[in-house]
């Protein structure tokens, strides 16, 4: 039999264009992975009801690093193309840029799936599971074991606090990918402005260069 893995995927239809959805949004990408459907997104900006400049610029952020990636709404209600503001389309040309600069991580990520059954896009506990303070954080969530993506969620919100977690024995950098500095904590600038992250020593580099030590990568949408 072939894996349900290898024949589905999914939709996460008829979200609303509301924050709570955006945040919900994630927390379903996680799930359906963990039910072996890793390729799995939601409608960004919203499929029901008028979405806002803000809400849209902040779904595009995190819809590019979600695996199954559109912009989708239905009939009757209002335009939400990216274009229609220079913030939403200054916000998605850097995370869809840096979704197609990762690509190559991406497909190695799909392709483990495919043959061993593990998971693309996955809560910290997946990974950290020693770590008792990643069980119950559901709004940030990595690609593989090396990508760390954490999002702003909430309406008016300039800044994020994240979890930084690290495997059992070791110690870990975070590094972010506009300039692979290193960092404890990384305080998000407002959507459009914040840097990418950099894949950590062991993984592959989404530009060719050589990979950073350590294991861990961060970078804030």
């Amino acid at each position: 039999k072939r894996a349900m893995s290898e024949l589905l995927a999914q939709q996460r239809a008829a979200n609303k264009a509301a924050w709570e959805d955006l945040r919900a949004s994630s927390v379903t990408v996680m799930n359906m992975n963990l039910f072996g459907i890793p390729m799995i997104g939601s409608d960004m900006c919203g499929f029901l009801d008028d979405t806002t400049e803000e809400l849209c610029a902040r779904w595009m952020a995190l819809g590019a690093f979600h695996p199954f990636s559109r912009n989708h709404n239905t009939i009757g209600v209002a335009p939400q193309e990216p274009y229609l503001w220079e913030s939403v389309a200054g916000v998605s040309r850097t995370a869809l840029g840096l979704r197609y600069r990762l690509l190559p991580y991406l497909y190695t990520l799909f392709y483990k799936a495919n043959a061993a059954g593990s998971l693309v896009a996955q809560p910290l506990w997946a990974v950290f599971n020693h770590d008792a303070a990643t069980h119950s954080i559901d709004e940030q969530f990595l690609w593989g074991d090396s990508v760390l993506v954490s999002p702003a969620l909430y309406e008016g919100q300039e800044t994020v606090t994240a979890l930084f977690p690290t495997r059992q024995g070791e110690t870990a950098t975070w590094y972010s990918l506009s300039d692979t500095s290193a960092a404890s904590v990384v305080s998000c600038p407002e959507a459009g402005e914040s840097g990418p992250p950099l894949p950590p020593g062991g993984s592959l580099s989404s530009t060719g260069t050589a990979p950073v030590p350590h294991h861990t990568s961060t970078f804030c949408l």
